[in-house]
């Protein structure tokens, strides 16, 4: 609490504290009450985690303590949560579900972030504000998804979902010789020219694009890179993106420039409706809204990713002691030809456990993906063995296999999702027998996915065993396996070699990380600029001068369309136009075009865009050319404005205080002189 003090009195410049917390010693517990002490001193708290499961099973169990206290706490789980989701002081949610909260709020302005803090007498509300995030799991968040982005979609103007089984069938036919003009033909003869006109509206680019898109979307892999699930709102099936850090589904995201639409058509299912992207952030700029961030995990990593924690979110690093000694025998790593030997070594293990009889350990065997836990629990059906199973599309809830995991003999099949977070409750005679046995079935890619999946054994001082069996037909071991025999050669040990190529790999995904979190930062402070442009343009049409000016002109130029249809009409289209740039800004992450020229000149050229564009737009509800001019010149007039300030304001200064600034607003209708609009 005394450091609290001392960043908000700023004399601190850094903006948190991560600590490394072995797993098994309490992180929930010590996540509650840090918030408990935060919320008490009039904070508001974000708990962030991994997973919906962790979130919404922390928050229910927590939920009375923090009331014993008088303070309120909630989630945000919910696809779209409503305005009493975030009525908790203390609210618990995943990287996503924050993100895609600040993304909304910004760009739809529904005022739903709003609530009362403790330190206020008056009992009014105000916009929630981000005094203290606490990252559980930090070390997921901040790392291995690092480069993950929340984006929200926004209809296309022109919906292109007709083509995608064309285009998917035409490059599975023709994948080694491709041609853009006979893909061309084939779309412009298409039930006898029906898409004629929007086809030569395409450019050559874009098909060049998703014919890229289809070559990707053949290679991703069902199972691996994605799942089948079920839309129980529309009662469809639904391609579901798969993290393969985690092990979890990631709701509600989909992949863009058509794959996602490409891989829908693959698996014979209807293809969404074309979408753009409207906002996006990516988690590293999220977390830098934050006035005080805390992060907790049970392996923060090797130093070089303590480095880029340090640079890229301004926290420092600590270890916490344990409080238990640890009685975890760790077992060689043993190293097999491919699958099949590998999966025998492990079966052999799991029937010599079974022998046992009422001797035997619980058993977790944590494997790479879906699709090869599938297939190891078909070959522990074969042989009548009974198993739970957790890869996020099973049929048990994870709290009634976790629950139920951990008694004499019983084996648990999962992917990494059983290797993060989850508490496998070890009986009493699980515990006499050796605890709870892990055995990770891949060659992890960092250390910190290693030391998660071994901490689910030996928890709280309890015995366990944990063993690591991979096979060299792994992707990570097979597609680097030349690099890895150069540094057999110099360490003369080949379970060196495996460990010291990823020590590099580490480095190198770090530096790609680091870039990644420069060039996100340029994005959203450009997000940020139509965030308060559209409160600029909300703020123009609340103004009743500005009602007086169209209502007059109506009036004598009879545009029998009334302001409020206006209104609506003029929001909607700059959401359409600004959509469209982003989507095309965002399609390459390091797009020079927009990057160089200074942080504004992105937001600059969509002004510029919006400006040529927005005579087209008026075209749909006016049909006389002066109504059009007249109105085109009372929006462009305000964008004109509206560029001078961005271009002569001080960075340094708050651009919401540029732009909420009344007297601004009544400078631009000022300068929309009647007269002119009449000539």
């Amino acid at each position: 609490m005394h450091y609290i003090e001392k960043r908000k009195n700023n004399n601190f410049n850094f903006k948190g504290r991560l600590a490394q917390i072995k797993t098994g010693e309490g992180k929930s517990l010590i996540i509650a009450m840090l918030s408990l002490a935060n919320a008490l001193m009039g904070n508001f708290v974000d708990i962030i985690t991994s997973t919906h499961y962790l979130a919404e099973r922390d928050q229910i169990q927590l939920k009375k303590f923090y009331e014993e206290f008088g303070e309120c706490s909630s989630n945000i789980i919910k696809n779209n949560p409503s305005k009493s989701d975030y009525n908790g002081i203390i609210i618990y949610g995943t990287n996503t579900d924050f993100e895609f909260s600040l993304l909304r709020e910004g760009i739809y302005k529904r005022k739903n972030i709003y609530d009362i803090p403790l330190k206020s007498n008056d009992n009014i509300l105000i916009e929630r504000s981000y005094d203290v995030g606490i990252v559980d799991e930090c070390d997921n968040l901040f790392l291995d998804t690092g480069r993950n982005s929340a984006r929200v979609s926004h209809p296309a103007k022109f919906s292109f979902n007709w083509m995608y089984p064309l285009i998917y069938k035409y490059f599975c036919e023709n994948e080694n010789n491709l041609k853009i003009k006979e893909l061309k033909n084939i779309l412009l003869k298409y039930e006898n020219g029906k898409y004629k006109n929007e086809i030569k509206k395409i450019k050559d680019d874009k098909l060049k694009e998703l014919l890229n898109s289809s070559k990707i979307a053949k290679q991703k892999r069902l199972n691996l890179d994605y799942v089948i699930g079920f839309d129980e709102e529309t009662s469809q099936k639904k391609i579901k993106i798969v993290s393969l850090d985690t092990g979890r589904i990631q709701h509600g995201s989909r992949w863009t420039n058509g794959i996602h639409e490409l891989i829908e058509v693959k698996e014979g299912i209807e293809p969404e409706t074309e979408s753009n992207i409207i906002g996006s952030i990516s988690h590293p700029t999220y977390f830098e809204n934050y006035n005080i961030l805390f992060g907790l995990t049970g392996t923060i990593g090797d130093e070089i990713e303590r480095k880029e924690i340090k640079q890229v979110y301004k926290i420092k690093c600590y270890d916490i002691p344990r409080n238990f000694k640890e009685l975890l025998i760790n077992e060689n790593i043993e190293i097999y030809e491919n699958k099949k030997e590998k999966f025998n070594r492990i079966f052999e293990i799991i029937k010599d456990n079974n022998n046992k009889k009422n001797k035997a350990q619980p058993i977790l065997i944590i494997l790479e993906n879906i699709k090869e836990t599938i297939e190891f629990g078909e070959k522990l059906k074969k042989n009548n063995f009974d198993f739970f199973i957790l890869n996020d599309i099973q049929k048990e809830s994870e709290d009634y296999i976790l629950n139920n995991m951990g008694h004499v003999g019983n084996i648990l099949i999962a992917t990494n999702a059983a290797g993060r977070g989850t508490d496998i409750i070890i009986d009493d005679n699980s515990k006499k027998n050796g605890g709870l046995y892990v055995i990770i079935g891949f060659f992890p890619k960092n250390s910190r996915i290693e030391f998660q999946a071994i901490g689910r054994a030996g928890r709280q001082g309890n015995p366990g065993k944990a063993k690591i069996i991979v096979s060299k037909d792994e992707e990570f071991i097979y597609y680097n396996y030349h690099f890895i025999q150069q540094l057999k050669l110099i360490e003369n040990n080949e379970i060196k070699a495996y460990y010291l190529f990823r020590k590099y790999n580490v480095e190198d995904i770090s530096k790609i990380r680091i870039d990644f979190c420069k060039k996100e930062r340029i994005y959203f402070y450009n997000l940020k600029k139509y965030f308060l442009f559209k409160e600029f343009i909300i703020t123009l049409f609340e103004n009743n001068l500005l009602k007086f000016y169209y209502d007059y002109i109506d009036f004598n130029l009879e545009n029998n369309i009334n302001f409020e249809y206006y209104t609506n009409f003029t929001l909607m289209q700059i959401d359409n136009i600004w959509s469209e740039f982003y989507s095309d800004f965002t399609k390459e992450r390091g797009n020079r075009k927009y990057i160089n020229g200074g942080k504004n000149n992105c937001f600059i050229n969509f002004l510029q865009k919006l400006e040529n564009d927005w005579s087209d737009c008026l075209k749909e509800i006016y049909d006389n050319k002066d109504k059009i001019k007249i109105n085109t010149d009372l929006i462009i007039k305000s964008i004109k404005n509206l560029q001078l300030i961005i271009l002569q304001k001080d960075e340094s200064e708050k651009e919401r205080n540029d732009l909420d600034n009344c007297g601004i607003f009544k400078n631009i209708i000022a300068n929309v002189k009647l007269p002119e609009l009449l000539k």
